[in-house]
C-alpha cells in the first residue's frame, strides 16, 4: 500500500537531507516538491539559475499562488505522481500552504512531518513570503528538530522503524 506524508520547514531546515536519508535505507521513496513546475516556469521565462535568494523565494511563492489559484496546476501535479507510483512506494510531498496541506491530507489520508532546525530556537526565521513565512500556520502530526546532521539520520531510521515499516 502507498504511504504519502507531506514534508514542510522553512528553508534550509533539513528537508531534503531527512528525505536522503530515508532514500539510503529505502528504495521506493519518492520526493516530490509542490514547487517543481514553478521552478521550470521561473527558469524559462524569468531567468531564474536555481538561487534560493529571499527575493527569487517570494517570486516561486508569488507564481505558484497565481498557478494554484487558475488552475490548481501543483496539486495536479502531485497527484499525478501519485497515481503513477506503485503499490509498495513512499511519498514525500514538499508542500507548504496550509490549504494545500489540508487538500492534500483529505485526498491521500497523508500524514504531516515539520522539520525545523535548532539554531531557530524561539523565533521563525523570516524570509518575506507567504509560503515560507506560513510554515508554521499548521498543526503538524510528527515534529522533527535538525540539530546536527547525524541526529537528522537518527531520526529518519527512527522513522521508518515508526511509520513506513511495513511497506
Amino acid at each position: 500500500m502507498k504511504k504519502a506524508f507531506i514534508i514542510n520547514g522553512s528553508g534550509h531546515a533539513g528537508k531534503d537531507s531527512f528525505v536522503g536519508f530515508i532514500q539510503d535505507e529505502i528504495d521506493n521513496v519518492i520526493n516530490i516538491s509542490s514547487v517543481t513546475e514553478i521552478k521550470e516556469i521561473a527558469r524559462d521565462h524569468f531567468g531564474w539559475e536555481g538561487q534560493k535568494t529571499n527575493e527569487w523565494r517570494r517570486v516561486l511563492s508569488d507564481i505558484k499562488q497565481i498557478q494554484s489559484a487558475s488552475c490548481d496546476g501543483p496539486l495536479k501535479y502531485m497527484m499525478a505522481e501519485w497515481e503513477e507510483g506503485h503499490d509498495n512506494d513512499v511519498f514525500f510531498f514538499h508542500v507548504r500552504e496550509p490549504k494545500e496541506i489540508k487538500e492534500m491530507v483529505a485526498l491521500l489520508g497523508a500524514k504531516t512531518v515539520l522539520i525545523t532546525r535548532a539554531t531557530e530556537g524561539d523565533h521563525q526565521i523570516i524570509f518575506g513570503n507567504e509560503a515560507d513565512d506560513g510554515v508554521l500556520d499548521y498543526r503538524y502530526d510528527i515534529m522533527i528538530v535538525n540539530d546536527t546532521l547525524a541526529r537528522l539520520k537518527e531520526s529518519a531510521l527512527l522513522f521508518i522503524e515508526e511509520f513506513i515499516k511495513d511497506v
